[in-house]
């Protein structure tokens, strides 16, 4: 009697541990279809890239064109500066807050985390 129980038991566990085996080969399945849409989409933004480095042409950086109208042509960075953030700007960046759209002659202030990102 005691190892009809005793087989009981252990059949019972071997059951829970096939349907627990079953179910961790489900999600492996799962998960390995989502490496795959990861790898493939991995593989295509790399092809981007190195299609874009092998195309021969010269790229100037923004820095470098920001430091050559600065350093060449003689403009001051400040004086751009103040004229994007007048007072009236700051003044409605004070009530309004850091983030959104603000309008500057015509044009258009966009800021996040009180930073202007970029002049629409």
């Amino acid at each position: 009697m005691n190892d009809t129980r005793k087989i009981k038991g252990l059949q019972s566990q071997l059951t829970k541990l096939n349907e627990e085996r079953e179910l961790l080969k489900l999600k492996l399945n799962e998960i390995s279809k989502q490496l795959t849409v990861k790898n493939q989409s991995i593989s295509r933004i790399i092809s981007e890239i190195n299609k874009h480095k092998g195309d021969g042409k010269v790229n100037v950086s923004e820095h470098a064109i920001l430091r050559y109208l600065e350093r060449v042509e003689g403009i001051s960075v400040e004086e751009i500066e103040s004229k994007i953030l007048t007072p009236e700007i700051i003044k409605m960046i004070e009530v309004v807050g850091g983030t959104g759209k603000y309008p500057l002659n015509g044009n258009t202030i966009v800021m996040k985390d009180f930073t202007v990102t970029t002049i629409l």
